[in-house]
């Protein structure tokens, strides 16, 4: 079976299962350009593919030969709209009955624009409803977001997406110095939906708290932020840092003792991946998609976007337990195994062999042990603390 992902980028954030794929089978990875100058301001740089052939902006005639391929091939595009080539490729298909998925975050659903955007993707799915067989969304936020859409239920899966494994030592996490002070840190832009101006508010509800807070990046919502900060009496305990190289940015956040993305609007957030695989735990919100990996695994919390109150209370719990510790970080670490690439590209296998061959359908790996969970204890007649994870404060289980 050959797979055909057509990108816009090349994206560092799909590499580590594309490239476990190729392993196994034919994968081409077809993109507009290598990288985007946005991203690379950002830090992103142009991943490693493995054995994948990629083929960089094509022309029409290499478009046509890659779509005319195999009926058996697959092809993953990268959102509706987030990608030139999707248009041509969903047209292709319905014309050849050609094999096509999609992989999509959710829509932004704040404010008029989101209904507009919702609208519209309504339309995307009506017009491709007998040409796309399945939508690998973007966590329980964005298989929620393509069932509003009017997606069909069974024909969604949730998905993520996916970084590198550490593999230099200064970025491994080892046992975390004896200290006092809880060190917190956010890693991301100053702009609107991260959200920044709420976890400063949180913080100022943290004052008789021993913490420090650093927080790493650029953008046009800095210096209001830093001005916020100095308001609430925040300037001796939050530390503004401008943004980093990835390999600096990642050595420090391997030496923090919690992550936090306040976020807004997330279609992901890459960066909760990147922590898990530290040893690091996470509070982010539930308009975060990757708030489907603190959900089903309890390593941190999952608040309300916008609450001041519930990111309080997180906030509050965790610097409360004091600075993180090797036990905490070997459980992170043990369970994080279940998204590197392997793990994923197994389950995007899986998915496939349901869609088109009529196996049993999957279970997205880091839901797995979630299911055994609340399976269990259905059985014995408990419930779950956390409303069996619901969007509420959820850190269930966890060792200091």
């Amino acid at each position: 079976m050959q797979l055909v992902f057509w990108w816009n980028i090349l994206s560092p954030h799909q590499a580590a299962y594309v490239r476990s794929l190729a392993n196994t089978h034919s994968v081409v990875v077809v993109a507009e350009k290598r990288m985007s100058t946005d991203r690379a301001r950002q830090g992103w740089s142009v991943p490693d593919l493995g054995a994948a052939e990629v083929v960089l902006a094509p022309d029409a005639p290499t478009t046509l030969s890659l779509l005319e391929g195999s009926s058996e091939t697959v092809h993953l595009l990268q959102g509706w709209r987030g990608c030139k080539f999707s248009t041509a490729v969903i047209q292709h298909a319905r014309r050849e009955n050609r094999r096509v998925g999609v992989i999509a975050e959710s829509g932004d659903s704040r404010g008029l624009a989101g209904v507009l955007r919702s609208w519209r993707y309504r339309a995307d799915i009506r017009a491709s409803r007998k040409t796309v067989d399945f939508i690998l969304a973007m966590g329980a936020l964005g298989t929620e977001w393509y069932r509003k859409c009017g997606a069909a239920g069974e024909g969604i899966f949730p998905f993520g997406y996916v970084v590198e494994r550490p593999g230099c030592v200064e970025e491994e996490t080892g046992h975390p110095t004896l200290r006092s002070e809880f060190r917190l840190l956010y890693l991301g832009q100053f702009i609107e939906r991260k959200g920044v101006d709420v976890l400063l508010a949180a913080l100022a509800g943290c004052a008789r708290l021993l913490w420090r807070a650093d927080l790493v990046g650029d953008g046009p919502l800095k210096a209001r932020c830093l001005a916020t900060a100095h308001a609430l009496g925040l300037s001796d305990r939050v530390h503004f840092v401008p943004a980093q190289e990835h390999p600096a940015a990642m050595k420090r956040l391997a030496q923090t003792d919690l992550l936090v993305l306040p976020s807004l609007y997330d279609g992901w957030g890459a960066v909760v991946n990147e922590a898990l695989m530290r040893g690091i735990p996470v509070i982010c919100t539930s308009a975060c998609g990757a708030s489907d990996l603190i959900r089903h695994s309890g390593l941190g919390s999952v608040v309300a976007s916008s609450s001041v109150e519930e990111l309080r209370r997180a906030l509050t719990e965790w610097i409360t337990r004091g600075p993180r510790t090797a036990a905490l970080s070997n459980k992170i670490l043990a369970w994080s195994r279940c998204i590197e690439g392997e793990s994923v590209a197994a389950y995007f296998l899986s998915v496939l062999d349901h869609v088109y061959e009529g196996g049993p359908r999957p279970v997205a790996p880091w839901r797995i042990e979630a299911q055994a969970r609340v399976a269990l204890e259905a059985d014995a007649g408990m419930t779950c603390a956390c409303d069996r994870f619901g969007t509420s404060s959820c850190s269930p289980g966890l060792d200091k």
